[in-house]
């Protein structure tokens, strides 16, 4: 029936021990996945935790040993398998790595946030040289130095030089009188003129701190590590629009439309470095008032200027748009150093009563 008995004791051999499958290539020679030592021995540790309560509950069953089982190579989990474990694995420990680094950066931005509050209130205090430029597409529009000063309430900008050429001293000394007049307004809490100044600073502060506390709450955060900067470390945080972010205030509506990268020492807790990008248009007015078209970009450094303050050093912008039916290209630089802490108005008084007594002239390069 089976033919010859040569052939039926082959075709018996045969079906009992059949001729192994080809693996594929670089699957057959036992090789192993190369990890990290620290991230392999991870793994190990998580496979073992997860294949031990298995063993034991086949074991509870009566299962067979794997060694009784039948037909070939089933001594335990193939190498495919134990490649789609160490991936899930790989995922899981990835995913909490994100998850201590997106917390790591609110945390972070959190007090920068709170620092940057402090800051602002002691801008009030301190004096500095301003230099700005402005461009009119790639030509040159304006180029002048100011000495911002301090008034108790804002701040006051004496012109110092134009371009490369200082100011006439006469000018100069008419602006100090000029300081010199505010001031004396502003430690009189009865002039109506000061108390209309600080009505105006308390408005324009909250609007700043709006604005402000919005952006710790308007973006999610990616971090993307570290670098070192002038023996400092600092932190590289990018922002992306949340789109659950609901806008308080017209003013806080523009971060829906900003998408930032930003550095931040770590140690202080203070902005040192921020790159942002106008990712779409705002609008102003539903669009009737003006535009600003995406595509504009915006850059700031800041210094530390006194003891746990942190200023801006350097301001750069540059944006496209229209205001009503007139379109503008804006591009301005400003760069500020020599900070110098005035104090309060009364103070601010003594020191440009001091200069005005000098009969010199201000050395405007910041």
């Amino acid at each position: 029936m089976f033919g010859s008995s040569g052939k039926q004791t082959q075709w018996l051999g045969a079906r009992l021990h059949p001729t192994p499958r080809p693996r594929p290539p670089g699957l057959c020679q036992n090789k192993a996945i190369v990890l990290p030592q620290g991230l392999r021995i991870r793994c190990l540790s998580q496979f073992q935790k997860f294949a031990a309560p298995a063993r034991r509950l086949t074991a509870a069953r009566g299962a067979q040993p794997d060694s009784a089982r039948p037909g070939p190579n089933l001594r335990g989990p193939t190498l495919s398998g134990k490649v789609i474990a160490v991936i899930f694995l790989l995922a899981a420990l990835l995913s909490q790595r994100q998850a201590a680094a997106q917390d790591r950066a609110r945390g972070l931005v959190d007090r920068t946030v709170a620092n940057q509050h402090r800051d602002d209130d002691a801008l009030y205090f301190y004096e500095r040289v301003q230099r700005r430029i402005e461009y009119d597409g790639a030509a040159l529009a304006s180029d002048n130095t100011y000495r911002l000063v301090p008034t108790g309430t804002g701040r006051l900008s004496l012109l110092v030089k134009r371009g490369h050429q200082p100011v006439n001293l006469d000018l100069y000394r008419k602006e100090l009188r000029d300081w010199q007049e505010v001031l004396t307004h502003a430690i009189d809490p009865n002039d109506p003129r000061q108390q209309r100044s600080a009505d105006q600073r308390k408005r324009m502060d909250h609007d700043r701190a709006e604005l402000i506390d919005a952006i710790g709450r308007a973006f999610r955060l990616t971090w993307l590590g570290e670098t070192t900067e002038s023996g400092r470390t600092l932190a590289r945080i990018r922002f992306d629009p949340d789109p659950a972010f609901v806008p308080p205030s017209r003013e806080t509506e523009l971060l829906r439309h900003v998408r930032a990268t930003v550095w931040i020492d770590e140690q202080a807790a203070q902005l040192a470095r921020g790159e942002a990008e106008v990712a779409s248009d705002i609008s102003a007015g539903g669009g009737l008032i003006g535009k600003i078209y995406a595509g504009g970009r915006f850059a700031i450094e800041q210094r530390e200027a006194g003891p746990g303050v942190w200023l801006p050093a350097r301001v750069e912008y540059s944006l496209r748009g229209r205001k009503f039916f007139i379109g503008f290209n804006e591009h301005k630089v400003t760069v500020t150093g020599r900070y110098r802490y005035i104090g309060v108005p009364l103070q601010a008084l003594q020191a440009v009563r001091a200069d005005l007594a000098s009969g010199r002239g201000f050395p405007a390069d910041p």
